[in-house]
Order: structure tokens, then sequence, then C-alpha cells
């Protein structure tokens, strides 16, 4: 019968329309929620693993994420003198921390995190997931901190109102003085300095 063939093929073609319909409000359903999980976990996240704020000590903090740009790695760095850990006072040198987001932002992170496991709710162990590319430094062992914080000393910049106690800079106006870091204290992935100058 040549009818039933065609309404075969109707009924095959209404079934896969209504599988792709009610698929694709699924899939949209967990986007949405995947993107507003992530949203309100970032800035938290990013605050703990890249603080521009210490308890203590002195210090010059840089960091650079982009809004709504999530294909590009944010990157920190925190240059000064620490509090001494067994009493008062700072210690007598420079030290520098620098992270950067790897191999993809931390954003795209928490958003694959998210998606592979939507239940996954403590900041702690998503943190513990979270991969950084990390070197610590001290001007012993890498004297061109201690070179650049007094060229930082002598810099005259008109800077931005200031809003509260944070000045915001456009991030990839400043993006040189982490590359600066990374080509004069070149560093193994284990974060030990290969060579410095």
């Amino acid at each position: 019968m040549p009818g039933t063939g065609r309404a075969s093929i109707a009924v095959a073609v209404a079934f896969a329309v209504i599988v792709f319909c009610c698929g694709s409000r699924r899939l949209n359903s967990q986007a949405e929620a995947d993107w507003a999980w992530t949203n309100k976990q970032f800035g938290p996240i990013l605050d703990t693993l890249m603080p521009l704020e210490r308890s203590g000590g002195v210090y010059v903090s840089y960091r650079a994420n982009r809004d709504y740009v999530t294909s590009i790695p944010e990157y920190y760095f925190i240059i000064g003198r620490e509090p001494n850990e067994n009493g008062y006072g700072l210690h007598p040198y420079l030290s520098a921390h620098v992270r950067v987001a790897e191999p993809v932002s931390i954003y795209d992170q928490l958003m694959a995190i998210h998606r592979e496991e939507p239940a996954a709710q403590d900041t702690t162990s998503i943190q513990k997931r979270v991969k950084l590319q990390s070197a610590d430094f001290t001007e012993m062992n890498c004297p061109a901190i201690k070179n650049q914080m007094e060229k930082l000393k002598k810099l005259t910049a008109k800077l931005p109102a200031v809003d509260g106690d944070v000045i915001t800079i456009q991030p990839h106006d400043s993006r040189v003085l982490y590359r600066w870091c990374r080509r004069r204290c070149a560093h193994v992935s284990d974060g030990r300095t290969t060579s410095c100058g």
C-alpha cells in the first residue's frame, strides 16, 4: 500500500521533531543552570585563588580577568614583604607569587566542573579541581623582583578615580608585567626556578 509508507515516514518525522524539541528544551535549561551556577561561584572562588588583599604585609597585587570574555585565562601576581611566621614584623626580603589559569580560564573550568558534576556544591573541593600554573619567588632567587619594585617606586602615573580601596585598570594595559615575570624568572611546571636574570 502506497499510503502506509508515507504515513510511517510522517510518523517518524513527527517523532524526530518532538524528540528534538523536548531535548533542546532540556539542554537549554541545563545550559541556563550551568551559567547561573558558574556566575554565582566565580567571584568568591576567584577571590580565594587570586586574592587582591591579604591580612598582613606590604604588597602590590594585580589580577586580570575580563567580564563576559571567558576565553582569556585569568592571571595574577602579588609582590611585597610578607609577615613573619614566627612573630611580629615583616620578612626583610621581597617575595612574588604568580598564578595563571591553565589550560583554560577559571570561569571555563568551573563551567566544565558543573556540567560534569551538577550536584557538586562544596566550594573547597571545587577549588582544588581548578588548575593554575603557579610560581613563587623571593628576591634572593630572583633579583629582578627587587629591581622592578625599585622602578615601581619611581613610576609616576595618573591613576583613575579611586572607588573605595580598589583601583581598576583595564587588564590588557598591564599584561606586560606578567610577561616580564615569566621571562625574567623562568620556571618549570612544578614551580622550581630554573633561571633568573
